[in-house]
């Protein structure tokens, strides 16, 4: 079971993954966290991965946290396919922070 931290903040837990399906993990991830700094901070960026076996095929469960100015959005999934898991959890986390910073923005303008 392999944990990584890489420079853009991103801790990879609990992924049993070769170099390329880990790098491949982080291109997903990055490409959101590109997107979510337009509308905040990140801090860390945490992605956590459960291999199950059922009936002989890999399940995966994905729990995500993202802290970013000094907030905490979550989001998770279960699914076959790893790579579709973390491009749903992002896209949860991106549209999350972008209605909350959003939402902060037209309350200051009242």
């Amino acid at each position: 079971m392999e944990n990584r931290e890489n420079e853009s903040k991103i801790r990879l837990i609990g992924f049993e993954f070769n170099n390329e399906e880990i790098e491949k993990a982080e291109e997903i991830a990055k490409k959101y966290l590109d997107k979510i700094r337009n509308y905040a901070g990140c801090e860390e960026l945490k992605l956590e991965m459960k291999t199950h076996i059922k009936q002989e095929n890999r399940h995966f469960e994905l729990k995500s946290s993202l802290v970013y100015n000094g907030r905490i959005v979550n989001s998770e999934s279960k699914g076959l396919n790893p790579f579709v898991l973390i491009d749903g959890v992002m896209k949860k986390l991106l549209e999350e922070v972008r209605h909350r910073e959003e939402k902060l923005k037209t309350k200051k303008r009242i």
